[in-house]
C-alpha cells in the first residue's frame, strides 16, 4: 500500500511537470511562432523531452523513497530491539515477583523476585496452574473467582489472599492479574504478587491488642454504669437542679464510652474474622421499628421526624439478627446525628427477587465531594462532619461496610453537601 501510495505521488508530480511542460510549449507556439516545416519535429521533441523528465522523476521518487524505507526499518528494528532487551531486563530483575500464565493460568515464565518468593528455583513452576497456590477462605472470597475473572478477561486489581508456597508455607500478598494479548494474538495474563505478610500480622497483633483492651474496659463501664443508677435512684428526692445535670453529664459520658468499646470491639471481631454469621429468622418490620424506637428521643431533641416506609415488605427474612442490627442502627444513627433541627430521616425497605434492599435518607449536611470516596475509611470523619457535630469516632460506616460484606451484599450512597445523604444497602434474602 505505501509502495502504490509512493508510485501514485511520483506520477502525479511527472503529470504536473508535463502539463508544465506542455504549455511552456503551448506559450513559446503562440508567441514566438514556430515554421509550419518544423511543427512535426517540435512535437515530437516536446514529447521526448516530457517523457524522459517523467522516468527520471519517477525514478528519482522511487529511490529515494526506498532509501527512507531502509533507514526506516533499520530505526525500527534497533528500538524494537532495545525495546525488548530494557523489558526483558525489568521483567527479569524486578524487586516485585511477575509472572505470564497463558489463557488456563499456566505459567509461562516467571521472574527472579517470583522464585524467591516462591522459594524454588528460576522457572520451577513452568507448566504448573499458579491459581492452585490460592487459598481461599470460603467460596464468597473474592480470592476464589479470580480464575473466573481472568477467564473473563477482566482485571483483577490488589486482592488480598493466600498464596501457599510449593514448601506448604503460606504468605498474604495483594495479587493482580492483568489480561493481555501476545504478538500472535494469544491469551496472556501477567500477574504480580506483594507480599503483605509482615502487615497483615502487625495489623492483626494491633487488632487482638484493641480487642482485649475492649474487654476489659466493659467491666469498669458497666461497674460505673450500675452504680450511677443506684446513687442516683438512692438520692432521687434529695438531688437539686445542678446535682441532677452532673448525673446527666456522668450518664452521657459512660454512654458514649460504652458505645466506644462497642464500635472497637465491633471492629476487631470483622477485621479477625471471629464474627460470623449466625442465620436466623428475623421479622424485618418488628426489627427495624425497634431500632428507630431507638432513636426517637434523640430526634425529638432537634425536632428531627422519622419516617418509615414499609409499604413494599412485610414477613420473614433469614439473616444474622446481630450484623443487621449494626448496619440499620448506624446508619439512622448518623442520618439522625447528621441532621439539623427540624430535618427529616426517611427509612425504607423493599424486596426485589432475592434481595431485600434498606435506603435511609437525609436532608442533613452532606458528605464534601472530594472526600466521599474515603467515608467508608476506619477512623475517617468528613470535615463538615467534625466542625457542625464533635462527637464521633470515624467507625460507624466502617463497621456499616464490613458488615455488609460479610453478609454478601453491596452498600453505596449519593450525597449532596449541604443537601443530605442516601444510604441503599443491598442484602440477600
Amino acid at each position: 500500500m505505501k509502495s502504490l501510495s509512493a508510485n501514485l505521488r511520483a506520477v502525479l508530480s511527472s503529470l504536473v511537470a508535463l502539463i508544465f511542460m506542455l504549455g511552456l510549449g503551448y506559450f513559446a507556439w503562440t508567441y514566438f511562432g514556430v515554421p509550419e516545416e518544423y511543427k512535426d519535429q517540435t512535437i515530437i521533441g516536446v514529447s521526448v523531452f516530457t517523457m524522459v523528465v517523467i522516468a527520471v522523476l519517477v525514478y528519482q521518487s522511487r529511490k529515494v523513497y526506498e532509501s527512507a524505507r531502509a533507514i526506516a526499518r533499520g530505526m525500527t528494528r534497533s528500538m524494537l530491539e532495545e525495546s525488548h532487551e530494557l523489558f526483558s531486563e525489568l521483567y527479569r530483575n524486578s524487586p516485585i515477583p511477575y509472572l505470564v500464565v497463558d489463557s488456563r493460568g499456566i505459567v509461562d515464565s516467571m521472574n527472579v523476585a517470583s522464585a524467591r518468593f516462591f522459594h524454588v528455583e528460576l522457572n520451577a513452576l513452568e507448566g504448573i496452574d499458579i491459581f492452585s497456590f490460592i487459598e481461599a477462605e470460603d467460596d464468597n472470597d473474592k480470592a476464589s473467582r479470580i480464575p473466573d475473572f481472568y477467564k473473563q478477561e477482566k482485571n483483577v486489581n490488589e486482592v488480598v489472599t493466600q498464596m501457599r508456597r510449593p514448601d506448604g508455607v503460606c504468605r498474604y500478598v495483594l495479587l493482580s492479574l492483568y489480561p493481555f494479548r501476545d504478538g500472535d494474538g494469544r491469551k496472556r495474563g501477567l500477574l504480580t504478587l506483594v507480599d503483605i505478610t509482615k502487615q497483615r500480622k502487625i495489623d492483626k497483633a494491633k487488632t487482638e491488642f484493641v480487642s482485649l483492651a475492649s474487654h476489659q474496659l466493659r467491666t469498669p463501664i458497666s461497674s460505673m454504669k450500675w452504680n450511677l443508677e443506684l446513687l442516683e435512684t438512692a438520692m432521687k428526692d434529695s438531688l437539686d437542679e445542678n446535682q441532677q445535670q452532673y448525673i446527666e453529664k456522668m450518664n452521657h459520658s459512660i454512654e458514649r464510652m460504652d458505645m466506644l468499646v462497642a464500635d472497637f470491639l465491633n471492629v476487631s471481631k470483622l477485621e479477625l474474622g471471629t464474627l460470623k454469621p449466625e442465620y436466623t429468622q428475623v421479622d424485618l418490620v418488628a426489627f427495624v421499628t425497634s431500632i428507630t424506637d431507638e432513636y426517637q428521643s434523640p430526634a425529638k431533641k432537634k425536632n428531627v421526624r422519622i419516617d418509615v416506609n414499609w409499604s413494599e415488605i412485610s414477613g420473614i427474612v433469614i439473616t444474622d439478627a446481630h450484623l443487621l442490627h449494626m448496619i440499620v442502627s448506624n446508619l439512622i444513627g448518623n442520618a439522625v446525628k447528621y441532621t439539623p433541627e427540624n430535618g427529616i430521616v426517611r427509612v425504607e425497605a423493599r424486596y426485589d427477587i432475592d434481595h431485600v434492599i434498606f435506603t435511609i435518607t437525609d436532608n442533613g449536611i452532606g458528605i464534601p465531594e472530594d472526600e466521599q470516596e474515603m467515608i467508608f475509611t476506619k477512623l475517617y470523619r468528613a470535615s463538615n462532619a467534625k466542625s457542625e457535630v464533635i462527637e464521633g469516632t470515624g467507625l460507624g460506616l466502617y463497621v456499616v461496610k464490613e458488615a455488609v460484606q460479610v453478609l454478601g451484599g453491596k452498600i453505596n450512597f449519593t450525597s449532596n453537601p449541604g443537601k443530605g445523604t442516601t444510604f441503599t444497602v443491598v442484602l440477600p434474602k
